[in-house]
């Protein structure tokens, strides 16, 4: 493989990493509708929805794969419009960045080191995402493989671990409960999560095989919603429904019932760890993102002065929102926040794909040009 190049098989598992690390953080989708023992069946479901909302921004990937998202953005819609547009992504991508910031600083906060100040934790996780900023979009890939063996054996360690408290009838009585409206809104609402197609059409250029693009996405759609479905069916029936619904980190609650040797003085810690290595490198490639978004859309050479300005923005709105929010209470705000993800995944992609199929013939240089890189 060529040093400049990411292989299928690590875009598949960064794609599968972002998406577990959400399901190992709180399960929005017992929250959803039918709210029940059928949640894990909305999960499955989802797969559908997620591939449905991401065909725009796969469609115009496929057509541009030479290219990323910010550049054939620019490329369909002009200079003027297309920063623009790209400026609301960099918007978007910084907004992302300080939700997982103040995620991550809050379960730190719960697990770990419940005394410590907010600014310093929030600081320290924004130093380790600027060392994985430096090293650049496809080192980030490579270093996946070796994190994501670590997560997920850790995954199925606590897993192993859990089985003993798992009751399996809580799963029961399965879709008696449930009208198929229900199951479709929460499988709805459950796929507005996962909107880490961006990696895709970011880093798809640097693909070795632009070939397999929609096969790397259905792989990654495949193997991640699977994984947190046998995750959700694990805390269902160990926790039990109610007090999961109930739980801000109910995996961490999960780690918490398991019994151990004395040898192993918090088994949640295993936990907070394998999270805390599968969301480090999400922080990253977010800020990486919202980066470049800024120094297309503004035109700034700067590459210093840029990345100090979001460093300085992300640490102080995401220490103002740590004091104050609890982000996994108000489900109500969360539910309604789902809906901004699905208008930079899904509604801006198809009005950008609208502009391509009436411009297609003046673009036509920059697809077959692409195409023979």
């Amino acid at each position: 493989m060529n040093n400049n190049t990411i292989s299928s098989r690590q875009m598949v598992i960064m794609l599968v990493m972002f998406r577990v690390t959400m399901s190992l953080s709180y399960f929005l989708s017992m929250d959803f509708p039918p709210s029940n023992q059928d949640n894990w069946i909305t999960i499955l479901f989802s797969s559908i929805y997620i591939i449905l909302f991401s065909l725009p921004l796969l469609f115009l990937t496929n057509k541009f794969s030479g290219f990323d998202m910010i550049e054939y953005f620019s490329i369909i819609l002009g200079k003027w419009v297309g920063k623009i547009v790209i400026i609301l992504y960099g918007i978007y991508f910084l907004t992302y960045t300080i939700y997982l910031v103040v995620l991550q600083n809050q379960l730190v906060a719960v697990s770990v080191l419940p005394r410590t100040i907010n600014l310093i934790t929030i600081s320290f996780i924004l130093v380790l995402a600027l060392y994985m900023l430096s090293k650049g979009i496809i080192l980030l890939f490579w270093s996946a493989e070796l994190i994501a063996s670590a997560a997920f054996g850790g995954i199925i360690i606590l897993i192993l671990l859990g089985l003993k408290n798992v009751d399996i009838m809580e799963l029961f009585p399965i879709l008696r409960d449930s009208s198929f409206k229900d199951l479709n809104k929460g499988s709805f609402l459950t796929s507005l999560i996962f909107v880490d197609i961006f990696l895709l059409t970011i880093g798809g250029k640097f693909l070795e095989d632009k070939k397999k693009i929609n096969k790397i996405l259905l792989k990654s759609v495949v193997y991640s919603q699977f994984t947190v479905t046998i995750i959700l069916i694990v805390i269902q029936t160990s926790v039990g429904l109610q007090q999961a619904s109930h739980a801000i980190y109910p995996f961490l609650l999960y780690t918490r019932l398991i019994k151990y040797s004395s040898i192993l003085e918090r088994i949640d810690l295993l936990y907070v760890i394998t999270w805390l290595s599968l969301h480090g490198g999400k922080v990253g490639l977010y800020l990486l993102f919202s980066l470049k978004c800024f120094k297309e859309g503004l035109n700034i050479k700067k590459n210093k002065l840029i990345t100090l300005c979001l460093m300085i923005i992300v640490l102080i709105v995401s220490n103002l929102l740590a004091n104050r929010v609890v982000l996994g209470i108000n489900i109500v705000l969360l539910t309604d926040m789902l809906y901004i993800p699905f208008i930079f995944t899904t509604i801006l992609p198809c009005f950008i794909s609208i502009v391509y199929f009436f411009r297609r013939k003046t673009l036509k240089k920059y697809t077959i040009e692409e195409r023979q890189l």
